[in-house]
């Protein structure tokens, strides 16, 4: 992901924050892989409570949204916001 994210000309990824020790130990996987060059070096990884974030509550509404259009249910899934939202299908 955070390839396709420096593809985009993205530098910095906000993502919801757990436990102290669960962010840390995602720190330290970041780190290892930016040390290796397996990922780009100029994204900033950053975490913070939807509370204090309250965009951090979009990605999972758009990401329900395409699994409700999947299952047959595109009531909630527009034109325009498919015209504004990328999707990247990512294998692991």
């Amino acid at each position: 992901m955070l390839h396709e994210l420096d593809n985009l000309g993205i530098d910095r990824l906000i993502m919801e924050a757990r436990t102290s020790s669960l962010n840390r130990r995602d720190l330290i996987l970041i780190d290892r892989l930016r040390g290796s060059h397996r990922i780009p070096t100029r994204i900033r990884l950053m975490f913070e409570l939807p509370s204090i974030e309250p965009m951090l509550w979009l990605p999972d509404q758009i990401l329900g949204m395409i699994g409700d259009a999947e299952a047959g249910d595109d009531r909630w899934l527009s034109a325009p916001l498919t015209n504004r939202v990328t999707r990247i299908d990512l294998r692991l």
